[in-house]
């Protein structure tokens, strides 16, 4: 079981300091360059502070912002015949992106708000599991947009630019 806690980088809850700094003294350099997992909490938080989701939403030339046509039943007048923005876009995913990620602490009405994608989350992100999962947000705010956009009258340009385009926001 120890082993495996080194191998995974994890230490038991109940490992005294003195042997934690011993322990990781021990740890390989594979596990060290590796990171250490981050909670979902801080993976959470960090994602909020770093914008990731934003910024590869929102890139001048990107996706999101080049590949639709204008909306044509915007709720807002003064929207109708206008394409997304990059200051509508950031503002759409760093709402969206903080919504997905509540992790409790705040409250709305006296509960407790926690947000869908963060109840998903694994205890613990490895760095393989904070790449995937920050996809996943990305792709998952990206399909809330994209509804937005199409309810507004919004239209996916299909063109090889676009397409090229969405691989560079997904890369595989």
């Amino acid at each position: 079981m120890e082993r495996e806690m080194l191998m995974n980088c994890q230490l038991p809850r109940f490992v005294s300091a003195a042997i934690a700094i011993s322990l990781f003294a021990v740890l390989s350099t594979e596990c060290l360059a590796q990171g250490m997992p981050l909670t979902k909490e801080q993976w959470a938080q960090k994602m909020i502070k770093e914008q990731s989701v934003t910024g590869r939403l929102c890139k001048p030339g990107g996706f999101l912002l080049s590949c639709f046509s204008p909306r044509t039943k915007a709720d807002d007048p003064a929207d109708q015949g206008k394409t997304l923005g990059e200051a509508e876009c950031v503002e759409a995913t760093q709402m969206l992106a903080k919504t997905h990620l509540a992790d409790g602490s705040a409250k709305s009405g006296g509960q407790k708000v926690v947000g869908m994608f963060f109840n998903r989350l694994p205890v613990n992100l490895n760095d393989y599991n904070q790449k995937m999962y920050d996809e996943k947000l990305a792709k998952e705010i990206m399909s809330q947009i994209v509804s937005v956009l199409n309810k507004q009258g919004a239209m996916l340009l299909r063109s090889p630019a676009c397409d090229r385009k969405l691989e560079a926001t997904f890369p595989r």
